[in-house]
């Protein structure tokens, strides 16, 4: 008796054996067999393939989110409304005087390689352009705060250090023009010997420039604001090592007695 076909023999032993009467029939099964291990072969590789392309995707989706959040977190300063205060009680922030379209949020692009200066280089109307109008070594924004709700009402105003690096915030300057105190004030980290810097008030904590409440905001007020920020280069902190170093701000604003805590 002649051996069983294994489903292992070459193709050219089974097509010379097929003429064999004796194999005829395992010559086609056989070649069954391979037609449906060569499908399921195809089917794998199709799958292999289809699983490469999803992870492929996948991956440039995360890189790409993440350089997203990369840039959100270190380019910009944003000036931020809590947004239930803001539709609640009607609080909200516009770059115009006339608000043609109040915000939660505003934005403002930080300006990229800038060298240092001092008060004196900025312009001297710089607090009196709406909007962002950087320079080319520092950022100005203005914009403005209503109250177009129903009550007087108090808020707090911080701007916290969101990040920094290689001791940018020891030589930095933020200059706040505000409605409220009129005028202008500029804030510096104090000096390492813990004393403020000369024609400078004190950060309010080394990571929060201010942090202050505003009372008595009257329905239909308007307050105005214009941040400058700047490398002071008179600051003896203001030296070589920060070179390639970064900070980042925000300015938040919240009622201090907001509706959904009565």
């Amino acid at each position: 008796m002649k051996e069983p076909l294994s489903p292992y023999v070459d193709p050219e032993v089974v097509s010379e054996l097929a003429a064999d009467e004796d194999y005829t029939e395992a010559a086609r099964s056989l070649l069954i067999k391979r037609r449906a291990l060569k499908k399921a072969a195809r089917r794998v590789t199709k799958a292999k393939k289809l699983t490469l392309i999803f992870l492929i995707l996948l991956l440039l989706l995360l890189t790409t989110c993440t350089a997203s959040y990369i840039q959100e977190r270190m380019g910009n300063f944003t000036i931020n409304l809590n947004r239930i205060d803001m539709y609640k009680q009607g609080i909200s922030l516009c770059d115009t005087p006339g608000f043609e379209n109040p915000q939660a949020r505003l934005t403002a692009e930080m300006v990229k390689n800038a060298t240092n200066i001092t008060l004196t280089d900025l312009p001297d109307d710089i607090d009196k352009i709406d909007g962002q109008h950087n320079g080319a070594d520092y950022m100005a924004y203005t914009f403005y705060l209503r109250n177009a709700g129903k009550e007087d009402i108090d808020y707090y105003v911080t701007i916290p250090v969101e990040s920094q690096s290689k001791g940018v915030d020891n030589a930095v300057r933020v200059v706040l023009y505000s409605s409220v105190k009129g005028g202008r004030i500029v804030y510096a980290k104090r000096a390492k010997n813990g004393k403020p810097e000369p024609d400078a008030a004190p950060f309010y904590a080394d990571d929060v420039v201010i942090n202050e409440k505003v009372t008595n905001f009257k329905v239909g007020e308007v307050h105005k604001y214009c941040v400058v920020i700047y490398l002071e280069g008179n600051d003896p902190e203001c030296i070589d090592d920060i070179i390639g170093g970064m900070i980042r701000f925000s300015m938040n604003f919240n009622v201090a007695d907001p509706l959904q805590d009565r």
